[in-house]
C-alpha cells in the first residue's frame, strides 16, 4: 500500500511505485548515495539478509535516516522504519517512511560536503542509533519530535547563519 501522501510528497504515483524496492529513492549519483547513506545502508543490508537467516530473525525492527529523492531529484531526508514480517510462511519486509517537513531550511544545511555539516549529519545518526532495539512498533513521530528536539538545540551556530 502507499499513502497518497507519498505520492504527493515524492511525486511517484503508486501504480509505479508499489511493489518496488524502495531503492529508486535513494540519490542517482553513487558518489552522493554512498557519502550520505552509505552506513545507513550497510546497516539495511544487514538486517535484509538477517531475515532471510534466521525465523524469527534476532533484529526484528531497525530504523533509518537516508537521504532520498523526489521524482524531480530535488533531496529531501527520511526517517523509516523496517520490521520483519511473515505471511503463510513466506517472509516480507515492511517499511514506513516520515520526512523530515519540520525544520527544512536547517535539514538542506546537512546537504553540504562541508566537515561541519557532515559532522552533524553523524551525530544525528547516532542519536537515531539510540532507538534501535527498542518497542517492536515505533511511533516514527514520537522518533522524530525527540530528535529534532536533542538535534537542534546543539546545533552549531555556524550552520544556521
Amino acid at each position: 500500500w502507499i499513502s497518497p501522501g507519498f505520492e504527493e510528497y515524492t511525486g511517484y504515483q503508486h501504480e509505479w511505485a508499489l511493489g518496488r524496492n524502495c531503492r529508486f529513492l535513494q540519490p542517482k549519483d553513487f558518489d552522493r548515495n554512498q557519502r550520505f547513506n552509505g552506513d545507513q545502508l550497510h546497516k539495511l543490508r544487514k538486517f535484509c539478509l538477517e531475515g532471510r537467516k534466521s525465523s524469527p530473525p534476532t533484529v526484528p525492527t531497525t530504523l533509518a535516516l537516508l537521504l532520498n529523492e523526489r521524482r524531480n531529484g530535488s533531496p529531501f531526508w527520511n526517517l523509516s522504519s523496517f520490521i520483519h514480517v511473515e505471511v503463510h510462511e513466506k517472509r516480507y519486509i515492511v517499511s514506513v517512511m516520515l520526512p523530515f517537513l519540520e525544520e527544512r531550511v536547517r535539514f538542506a544545511e546537512l546537504l553540504s560536503d562541508d566537515p561541519e555539516a557532515l559532522e552533524q549529519q553523524k551525530r544525528l545518526k547516532g542519536l537515531l542509533a539510540r532507538h534501535e532495539g527498542g518497542a517492536k512498533f515505533i511511533s516514527l513521530e514520537a522518533v522524530q519530535r525527540q530528535l529534532l528536539s536533542v538535534f537542534f538545540a546543539d546545533f552549531p551556530m555556524l550552520l544556521q547563519a
